[in-house]
């Protein structure tokens, strides 16, 4: 019986100490690429789209991560316009312009445009600055929350397998 409780713990114990590994990994995610595609495959796909929308100054349609920023766009026009304006169009493609100063009376800082080509004609712009912001926002909004837990609960598990340990020890 004691052998049984023996290798209750030590399985209790690597259970938890799986869980710290992945709350850890998981709590890392933005610096390892493979963790980030599992936790939040639209956001890897649009930052993708940004890294190929700044070395080449254009993201078509066939890019990866094209769908991911054309709905970040859709959603921000909808915003501000009317659904049934909104219903048959679409993004064909987006062009990022050359830098430019934009002056405040505070500040000076890097403006660099993002102009989006839609289905019927109309070529709104933006900042770059403001559409990296959104992709940002589709890396899900809890990913420190649940490593935190995921971790504590690796911690709870080991604690657990260390009392079992004392009670049969005794």
């Amino acid at each position: 019986m004691k052998i049984l409780w023996g290798n209750l713990v030590t399985v209790l114990f690597g259970i938890g100490l799986v869980l710290e590994i992945i709350g850890f990994l998981v709590g890392c995610a933005d610096n390892i690429p493979f963790i980030i595609k599992f936790i939040s495959p639209r956001y890897a796909k649009a930052k993708v789209g940004l890294q190929i929308l700044d070395k080449s100054d254009e993201l078509n349609v066939q890019d990866c991560g094209f769908g991911e920023i054309a709905q970040i766009v859709m959603g921000e026009l909808r915003l501000n316009n009317p659904p049934e304006k909104l219903s048959s169009v679409s993004v064909t493609k987006i062009f990022r312009g050359n830098a430019k100063l934009a002056f405040s009376k505070k500040d000076v800082r890097k403006r660099i445009p993002v102009t989006v080509e839609l289905s019927n004609g109309q070529k709104p712009e933006w900042d770059l600055e403001a559409l990296t912001s959104w992709v940002n926002d589709l890396k899900s909004k809890g990913v420190f929350k649940i490593a935190v837990i995921v971790f504590l609960l690796g911690i709870a598990v080991q604690v657990i397998s260390f009392v079992v340990d004392k009670t049969v020890s005794k």
